[in-house]
């Protein structure tokens, strides 16, 4: 072992988010663009600029591009108002290994990161979701 690596506190194991535990309010498009979405998701490297896997998270008329945006690999919606256990977004949110409807796992979100994002913004788009998917 490299002595170096010693002194490297150790890595948090990735737990799926409770789906019990409180969203942060408000649980607004708005809201979540700007507290999740803008800080975690949609830099150059993600899905802004880059619009990795086609979904840019800082389009113009967000409400359409996250409702009517095609996810490859799985044919669930990515957001499926009303109905967030059938939404990819919350699968790759809050599970450390998303699985579709047919069993296919996908990575979960932040790509690469050894956790997920805080469990109230998880849960923030959860409860966005539950209620509609309102457009705000």
């Amino acid at each position: 072992v490299d002595p170096a690596d010693a002194a490297l506190p150790p890595v948090p194991e990735c737990i799926d988010v409770d789906p019990a535990l409180p969203g942060e309010a408000p649980a607004s498009l708005k809201s979540v663009k700007d507290t999740l979405f803008a800080p975690s998701c949609s830099f150059s490297a993600c899905h802004g600029e880059a619009a990795a896997a086609g979904l840019d998270l800082r389009a113009a008329d967000l409400h359409a591009e996250l409702l009517g945006h095609a996810v490859a690999g799985t044919t669930m919606p990515l957001v499926s108002p009303g109905d967030p256990d059938n939404s990819w977004l919350v699968q790759v949110l809050s599970r450390c290994q998303p699985t579709d409807e047919q069993g296919h796992i996908g990575p979960h979100m932040p790509l690469n990161a050894p956790f997920l994002l805080d469990p109230a913004l998880v849960n923030k788009v959860r409860d966005w979701i539950a209620a509609g998917a309102p457009d705000d």
